[in-house]
């Protein structure tokens, strides 16, 4: 059994990361992986833990502790998706649970939002089992010559693309880095009315998501 010490660290990107644990809540959730789990905590055993722990007002009752993947087992697949520097939970939660429903099974993460934060796992569920995510430095993502494809205002206007893809969506402000403008093979757009200036990244990205899969 865990510490509460170590548990209660588990809410923090440092102690995730220390310890290579993440906390999932909701009964339907942790029970369906059940096997996977670490530790399982239930509010009727532990009241004063489970509080402590909990990030739900009207929570179901259970929490499980999950071990990280470390990546390295990672499957690149022909259809990749790559998020530079995303930062909002609910973006994140959004554009994960719409790459599973997509078939966008590798996701590479650059300078992103911990996915393993309670808001996103929150947001993803148990899709988040349902997915490679692998961590990258602009610089491993250089060497791997993926063909990227960025999501772009200013691109031309989305169309099939044969072969394989590596998806890149970008922050919500700033968008993608100029690093991988200057790499990206393409620049494709969603074309819309004329008086819309942009859409939010986690619509714009299941859209592209469904039409390029």
């Amino acid at each position: 059994m865990l510490s509460t010490k170590v548990l209660k660290s588990l809410l923090t990107k440092k102690g995730r990361r220390e310890y290579g644990l993440f906390l999932m809540e909701g009964e339907k959730v942790v029970l369906e992986n059940a096997g996977e789990a670490v530790q399982i905590i239930r509010q009727d055993e532990s009241p004063k833990l489970f509080k402590e722990l909990s990030s739900l007002e009207n929570s179901t009752g259970v929490i499980g502790v999950f071990k990280i993947p470390s990546g390295e087992s990672a499957a690149i697949s022909s259809r990749i998706l790559v998020l530079d520097r995303i930062q909002d939970p609910g973006n994140m939660g959004t554009i994960l649970r719409t790459a599973v429903a997509f078939g966008w099974t590798t996701v590479i993460l650059l300078d992103c939002v911990d996915v393993y934060s309670p808001k996103v796992v929150r947001a993803v569920s148990g899709q988040l089992f349902k997915l490679d995510i692998i961590d990258m430095s602009f610089e491993e993502i250089q060497r791997l010559g993926l063909n990227l494809v960025v999501a772009d205002i200013k691109g031309e206007e989305v169309k099939r693309i044969d072969g394989d893809v590596a998806l890149v969506l970008g922050n919500e402000g700033a968008g993608v880095r100029q690093e991988i403008l200057d790499m990206a093979r393409k620049r494709i757009s969603i074309p819309m009315e004329e008086d819309v200036e942009s859409l939010n990244v986690a619509i714009a990205g299941g859209i592209l998501m469904c039409y390029l899969r």
